[in-house]
């Protein structure tokens, strides 16, 4: 008897087609069955587990969580027709996605219901994308839905308002600082006139490996963390140094000023574990004038200073964290339909300490 062959070359040459194949492949690989429902033999999940079967047999390998979220990130865009990076959406990259409290709703992941913890794409007219994911609770990602996706930024503030006037103080089950941080949030894959992302503030820190694509608000970023460890006063003194004009760099005193005294009110971490460090950094930009002593600084720095800025910090490193600073078309390679127009200036910030993440 001649051993059968898998005739690969047979399969539709239709892309939908062959990446439903490698799915099924993968899943049979890990000695997975994929949900696909019905689970017909002529579709090409199945054609791909069931190849794989044979060629596998019993030998397959571990289904990992990581592997597992994988398999049903791929089937969830495969079924609705969503390009999905397969370069760089790996396993350990989506492990890096974890996060212990939904950046939304700050509220701790897990279980089911409402903290059920989902990784959604911030771009919703976009792919799933190395830089445009985060995990949230079901809560977020249901109101994340609800936007509109032309500009989900105004959308999303427009609905913060709605819920600070409710007499509940909610709006579709998010309440004002929930949608404002969910504004935010989505600002940081959508390129922003400088005085708009400036005018932001900054309620909430991007997750792990979200990039941030406005210059001015990769700059928040990288100065927020630089508050998180000692020194932090000298660090911003040299930061200070690198600013070449006198009036910019004047403002720029005058915001930390107004930011030093919130910041020595921070309780230790090492001391007072009750508040997440990352939610207390964020906290800190809920000040009026801190806020309003940073938008004076970001337009007197303009968005070229911003990102020359931003470079300089980030080549200094943050203790714990790694700042990757990508070029303007790289930033945004892989986000299928996420607007034609570049970011002047993009940064990732990539956690080496996985307890001091977002």
């Amino acid at each position: 008897m001649y051993p059968s062959t898998l005739a690969l070359d047979k399969l539709a040459a239709d892309s939908a087609d062959r990446q439903g194949f490698t799915i099924g492949w993968d899943h049979a690989h890990h000695g997975l069955v994929p949900p696909v429902i019905p689970l017909q033999s002529a579709g090409a999940v199945h054609q791909g587990w069931a190849a794989a079967r044979a060629v596998f047999g019993d030998r397959t390998l571990k289904a990992t969580r990581p592997v597992r979220q994988w398999l049903q990130l791929r089937l969830r865009a495969w079924r609705d027709g969503v390009p999905f990076d397969d370069l760089q959406l790996t396993p350990n990259y989506l492990a890096q996605l974890e996060v212990r409290y939904c950046p939304v709703t700050q509220q701790a992941l897990g279980g089911t219901g409402d903290d059920a913890a989902l990784l959604q794409r911030l771009h919703r007219s976009g792919g799933y994308a190395a830089g445009a994911l985060a995990q949230l609770s079901a809560a977020a990602a249901q109101a994340l839905a609800c936007l509109d996706a032309a500009d989900p930024v105004a959308d999303a503030q427009r609905r913060a308002r709605l819920a600070c006037q409710d007499r509940e103080g909610l709006h579709e089950g998010l309440d004002g600082p929930g949608w404002q941080r969910l504004a935010v949030l989505c600002s940081f894959v959508r390129p922003l006139p400088h005085h708009r992302a400036a005018g932001l503030p900054l309620v909430v820190l991007p997750p792990n490996r979200v990039r941030v694509l406005n210059a001015i608000q990769a700059l928040q970023v990288v100065l927020t963390w630089q508050l998180a460890t000692a020194g932090w006063s000298l660090r911003l003194r040299q930061v200070a140094g690198r600013i070449g004009c006198s009036d910019t760099r004047h403002e720029f005193m005058l915001f930390v000023g107004a930011l030093a005294p919130r910041v020595m009110a921070l309780p230790d971490p090492e001391q007072d574990s009750a508040q997440p460090l990352h939610l207390a950094l964020a906290g800190l930009w809920s000040d009026a004038r801190v806020q309003r002593r940073w938008l004076a600084f970001a337009l007197a720095l303009g968005e070229t200073g911003a990102e020359d800025l931003t470079a300089a910090v980030a080549a200094v490193g943050l203790r714990g964290r790694r700042v990757l600073v990508h070029t303007a078309p790289g930033a945004i390679d892989g986000w299928a339909g996420a607007g034609a127009a570049h970011p002047a200036s993009q940064a990732e910030l990539r956690s080496r300490d996985r307890l001091g993440a977002a």
